[in-house]
C-alpha cells in the first residue's frame, strides 16, 4: 500500500534566462544523478515485499538514461543519513536530480517524515529517528535545470496508529494519512503513487504496480511529461481504475530523459532568487532606512540580535536561503552559520529577533511575499506576521521585529542576490 497523493499549487511566475538548444553532445553531457531508497525489512512495522526489488530495477533502468545512482536498501536512520548527504552533495553539481522512495512514510503535524527500517513510534520524540522529507527536497532543489520527487510509498501504517494512540485522542489529529504539501518550484516533477485519501496496491509480482509502469515507461524517447501521464494511466488501467497516480509537473519547456525530438528545448535554466524555490544568496535592504540586515556587530554567538545597520557588503549582512519545499526559506547567515530565528517562536507583536542554532522549526521559516517594485515581505511560518524596522526608526542598531503586516515601508525588504 502506497502514500496518496496531496494536490500541489501551481509555482509562481519565475525570472528565467534563456537557454540555448543543446546538440546531442551537450544532452549526453550533461550531470543526471539521483538518490533510490527501497526499505521494506522493518523491525517494528509490517515488512513490505516490493520496496527492494523496486529500489533494485529503478535503479539499474536510471543508469541506463545516464544517472549516476546511489541506492539504499533496507536502511536504517544512520544509513538514510549518509545516503542524504552524499545525495546533497552530488545535486549541487548536477543538472537534473532524482530522488525515488518506496517504503513506509507518514504525516505529523504537517511535516512528512521518511521511515528507515529500525524505527520506532513510542511516542512523537521518536519522530526523530526519521528523516524528514522537507530536507530532502530542499537537497533536491539544488539541481540547477529538472528535479524528480517520485513516493511511491505505504500509508497504511501501524506505526503512525501506535502513535495516535499514545498521544491521546485530542491530539491524534496531528498524525495525517499521506504526506504534507509540497509546493513545487519551477523546474520539478512531484509523482504520487496514488491520490490523496486513497490506498495504493503493493501488487502481487516483483514490483509494485506505480514501479512496475514506471519501469516501462522510464527509459522511452519521450517528453518528460509524457512519460509520467503514461505512467499515471498505466497504473489506473493495471489497477482496474482503483488506483490514480497524482501528478504535479511545474516544468517549463520540454525535456527527454532518453533521446531528442527535432525542435524540442531543455527546461529553461533558472535564476537564482526569492521567486526560484532553489537556494540562493542575498543582502537584505530595508527601505525604509536603504539600511541591511546585520547579525549585530558581526557575532557568532547564539542570542545574538539581528538589526539593521548601514550596509558593508560584509558576511554579517549576507545571508543564505535555503528552501524548506514548501514555499518557505530558512535563512542562515554566512558569518556565524547560524539561522535567523523570532525569539522564543513567540507569536505576538513587538517579538525580537536573534540569531539561533538552526533547528528548522516555524520560527525559523519565513515566506517572501512580493510587494513590487522588487521588494518584500519576510512572514515568519509560525505567526504570519511581517519583520519590521522597530517603529521605523532609520538609525543604525534599529533592532528587527516582528509586527502585524501593514504594507509600510519599514516592512519592506529588497532581496539583493549576491
Amino acid at each position: 500500500m502506497r502514500i496518496p497523493a496531496i494536490p500541489v499549487a501551481a509555482a509562481a511566475a519565475l525570472c528565467l534566462v534563456q537557454c540555448l538548444l543543446p546538440t546531442a553532445t551537450e544532452a549526453q553531457a550533461e550531470k543526471r544523478v539521483a538518490l533510490v531508497i527501497g526499505n521494506g525489512e522493518y523491525k517494528n512495522a509490517a515488512r513490505l515485499l516490493n520496496p527492494k526489488n523496486d529500489a533494485e530495477d529503478v535503479a539499474a533502468a536510471l543508469r541506463r538514461t545516464g544517472f549516476d545512482v546511489i541506492v539504499g536498501l533496507n536502511l536504517d536512520k544512520a544509513g538514510m543519513d549518509d545516503a542524504f548527504v552524499r545525495f546533497a552533495r552530488s545535486a549541487r553539481e548536477a543538472d537534473v536530480a532524482m530522488f525515488d522512495y518506496s517504503g513506509h512514510a507518514m504525516q505529523f503535524s504537517g511535516v512528512s517524515y521518511l521511515m528507515p527500517v529500525d524505527a520506532k513510534l513510542t511516542d512523537e520524540a521518536d519522530l526523530r529517528r526519521m528523516a524528514r522529507l522537507d530536507e530532502v527536497v530542499a537537497d533536491l532543489q539544488n539541481a540547477k535545470n529538472l528535479r524528480i520527487l517520485v513516493l511511491d510509498s505505504c500509508r497504511d501504517n501501524p506505526l503512525a496508529e501506535e502513535l495516535k494512540r499514545s498521544i491521546g485522542r485530542t491530539r491524534a489529529a496531528s498524525v495525517a494519512n499521506g504526506l504534507a504539501k509540497i509546493d513545487s518550484p519551477q523546474g520539478m516533477i512531484v509523482a504520487y503513487a496514488t491520490q490523496a485519501g486513497r490506498t495504493a496496491d503493493d501488487g502481487q509480482g516483483r514490483n509494485s504496480p506505480y514501479t512496475g509502469a514506471f519501469l516501462k515507461h522510464i527509459e522511452q524517447s519521450e517528453e518528460i511529461g509524457t512519460v509520467f501521464r503514461r505512467i499515471s494511466t498505466d497504473v489506473y488501467n493495471a489497477t482496474k481504475r482503483t488506483q490514480l497516480p497524482e501528478l504535479s509537473l511545474s516544468v517549463i519547456g520540454e525535456f527527454y530523459l532518453k533521446g531528442k525530438s527535432a525542435g524540442a528545448t531543455q527546461v529553461a535554466a533558472i535564476k537564482p532568487g526569492p521567486l526560484s524555490g532553489q537556494p540562493f544568496s542575498a543582502v537584505l535592504k530595508a527601505k525604509h532606512s536603504g539600511r541591511c540586515m546585520d547579525v549585530a556587530g558581526g557575532g557568532k554567538n547564539v542570542g545574538r540580535p539581528v538589526w539593521q545597520f548601514g550596509c558593508n557588503n560584509s558576511d554579517a549582512q549576507r545571508w543564505d536561503f535555503v528552501p524548506d519545499g514548501a514555499g518557505f526559506f530558512i535563512l542562515k547567515a554566512r558569518h556565524s552559520g547560524l539561522c535567523f530565528d523570532v525569539t522564543d517562536s513567540g507569536k505576538g507583536r513587538g517579538v525580537l529577533t536573534w540569531q539561533q542554532d538552526c533547528n528548522c522549526r516555524d520560527n525559523q521559516k519565513f515566506k517572501l511575499s512580493a510587494q513590487g517594485d522588487d521588494y518584500f515581505h519576510l512572514q515568519p511560518k509560525h505567526s504570519n506576521m511581517c519583520i519590521d524596522v522597530f517603529l521605523g526608526l532609520g538609525s543604525d542598531q534599529a533592532p528587527l521585529i516582528q509586527w502585524d503586516c501593514h504594507g509600510g515601508d519599514n516592512q519592506k525588504w529588497r532581496v539583493e542576490v549576491r
